[in-house]
């Protein structure tokens, strides 16, 4: 007659450590892409977004009064005169979202 032997206790306990340290499987990794370093900064808290358009805001207008002699200056892979445009395009829109400007609706867009 065959006798029922118990599961040696530290075959138990190996088995279990196994699972507990067994390597999780990791979501994908990506670079953040400035679109998503940006959102992120803007869904982080009601004074997250105050700063980041006051920053916004702030830079635009200092870049945005650049004269013709400071753009033709400007040293970066940029050129100065299209910083200082696409500062003032800024300046404009950030100018217009103060000033209560209503915009179209795209949230719910289901009209296509």
């Amino acid at each position: 007659m065959a006798t029922k032997t118990s599961p040696d206790p530290r075959s138990l306990a190996r088995e279990e450590s196994r699972e507990v340290t067994s390597p999780k499987r990791r979501p994908p990794m990506h670079r953040q892409t400035r679109v998503e370093c940006i959102a992120g900064l803007m869904e982080d808290s009601e004074l997250a977004q105050m700063f980041v358009m006051d920053a916004v805001a702030k830079y635009a207008k200092t870049v945005a009064a650049l004269s013709d002699a400071e753009a033709d200056a400007w040293k970066s892979v940029i050129s100065g005169h299209s910083w200082r445009d696409i500062a003032r395009e800024i300046s404009e829109q950030i100018a217009l979202h103060y000033a209560g400007v209503m915009v179209p609706d795209a949230r719910d867009d289901d009209s296509e």
